[in-house]
């Protein structure tokens, strides 16, 4: 069971490793392309929103809560009673996500001025942002 562990462990590791190393990429590409143009700050600020719902979403209290239940059905539970739950879970999740863009589109305004207060001075780049952000 440890080397299980420690394999799992080291799979994690490695492929956040990997995460970081192709995001620190894409970040120096950006930078090349955008520079310290209006348009490199819309661009990161209309991502900063979404990352954010995925931080709280696809890495916080729902992964850490359906992890565990997952694992325990894996273990006790039949092929069967694995597919229906995972079924179940996937269309909950489908549905959540669902809802958190509507309100999320139909929000941008409100999400883009608590984010990006700056950009309220200049109606045109608020209005860029706004639409990058949906």
């Amino acid at each position: 069971m440890s080397s299980r562990i420690i394999k799992s462990i080291s799979t994690v590791g490695l492929m956040t490793l990997l995460s970081r190393i192709t995001g620190l990429i894409r970040d120096i590409i950006f930078a090349n392309i955008l520079g310290d143009k209006a348009a490199a700050d819309v661009f990161f600020v209309a991502f900063r929103i979404p990352n954010f719902f995925r931080r709280i979403f696809g890495e916080g209290a729902l992964s850490a809560a359906f992890v565990p239940v997952f694992t325990d059905y894996r273990m006790h539970r039949g092929q069967k009673d694995v597919s229906s739950f995972l079924q179940l879970m996937l269309g909950r999740f489908g549905l959540l996500l669902l809802v958190v863009s509507v309100i999320g589109v139909a929000c941008a305004p409100l999400l883009v001025s608590i984010v990006a207060a700056g950009f309220l001075d200049a109606p045109e780049k608020f209005n860029t942002e706004v639409s990058a952000t949906r």
